[in-house]
This record gives C-alpha cells, structure tokens and sequence, in this order.
C-alpha cells in the first residue's frame, strides 16, 4: 500500500511541474502577442460538459429504446 501511495505521489510531482511549465509558457506568450489569458478551468464545468455530451437527444433516446427492443424480442 504505501509503495502504491508512493508511486501515486511520484508521478504527481513529475507530472505537475511539466504541466505547469507549459501553463506558463502558454499564458507567457499570450501576454507577448496581447492575448487574453485563458483561465484554469474548473472541474465542476469540466463534469457538467461532459455529462451534456453524454445526454442523448429524445429522437436518438427513441432510436436506441426500438433498437433495444428489437434486439431482444424471442419470438
């Protein structure tokens, strides 16, 4: 267990500084070439949009309730 907990935090501390570097490098040439900074996103809007391009619309909602149907009628 705690070699897993080791491992975990390992890979934070390599993987955290080489994204914030190039979070840095980003916002630095944006600053150079007067474009606005793009703001970390959040993880609650980040859940939310992926759960609306998950939702199905109700015409695909009724293609896939046939389509379920059919493929499970015995008769």
């Amino acid at each position: 267990m705690e070699l897993f907990i080791g491992a975990i935090i390992g890979l934070c501390f390599f993987i955290v500084p080489i994204w914030a570097y190039r979070k840095g490098l980003k916002d630095g040439l944006n600053i150079k070439t007067n474009k606005p900074l793009e703001p970390i996103r959040n993880p609650v809007e980040i859940v939310q949009e992926v759960k609306e391009e998950k939702k199905l619309s109700k015409e695909e909602e009724q293609k896939q309730k046939e389509w379920n149907e059919w493929n499970e009628y015995g008769g």
